[in-house]
């Protein structure tokens, strides 16, 4: 006997982004093996989450198409569109949440990495 199903499920993206980041910081504090790496894991899936959840509460306050891959609004753009969209003064993400403006830089940095050289001058009394 076939069975036919059919329907849809969303699937909210900030939600696994942000329960991967909460796994690997507590794997992080679990053991010390491997915490570098737990810790820039989470560092990484909760920047992302940053951005997901910016999209998703766009599509909620009448930006559709930022639901859509082809959208290519920075998320410095999106976060003033936003902010007038519910009624907030429009100002930068800078000014009113510098600690999410540190965490975009960073998921810019990692999500376009490039391999760069950094110097290193230090003096140790050891």
């Amino acid at each position: 006997m076939a069975v036919i199903s059919q329907g849809s499920s969303d699937v909210n993206t900030f939600v696994y982004l942000y329960k991967s980041a909460a796994v690997s910081l507590k794997n992080s504090k679990l053991s010390s093996d491997g915490q570098f790496y737990n810790l820039l894991n989470s560092s990484v899936m909760l920047s992302f989450t940053v951005e997901a959840y910016v999209n998703h509460l766009g599509v909620l306050k009448g930006f559709p198409e930022w639901g859509e891959d082809s959208c290519r609004l920075s998320l410095w753009k999106k976060y003033k569109l936003l902010r007038v969209a519910v009624g907030l003064e429009g100002s930068s993400v800078e000014d009113a949440y510098p600690l999410v403006e540190k965490v975009i830089s960073f998921r810019n940095t990692m999500a376009h990495g490039r391999t760069k050289t950094h110097e290193i001058n230090e003096v140790s009394d050891d």
